[in-house]
């Protein structure tokens, strides 16, 4: 009798490790929500801009979807206007009235 209740113990056992494993294995394969891409957030506005990973000394392009008439072609924007991630100093200039350019320093 005691082998028997032995059997049905390490069953139990067996079966107990198996439903904890199951249960973690469900949750840890639950799909992770991944931010999105904030440009997408401005596709009105934004119709083409320099994408992808981006040397530090390279100049970064915005063509927007509407003409800009408050600032004139070559004039600098304020750089406080956008956020550069990492800080890169740099310049912001107006190329028409659709465009502008990041030129870095």
């Amino acid at each position: 009798m005691k082998k028997s209740n032995q059997i049905f113990t390490a069953m139990k056992m067996k079966n107990l490790f198996l439903l904890v494993a199951s249960i973690i294995f469900l949750i840890g394969c639950q799909k992770q929500n991944e931010p999105t891409d904030n440009l997408y957030a401005f596709k009105e506005y934004v119709n083409y801009t320099t994408s992808g990973v981006v040397s530090v000394t390279e100049k970064i392009t915005v063509n927007l979807g509407k003409e800009i008439d408050a600032i004139e072609e070559g004039h600098s924007i304020n750089p406080k206007t956008f956020d550069i991630s990492p800080n890169v100093d740099g310049e912001l200039k107006m190329l028409n009235k659709h465009s502008f350019q990041f030129i870095p320093k």
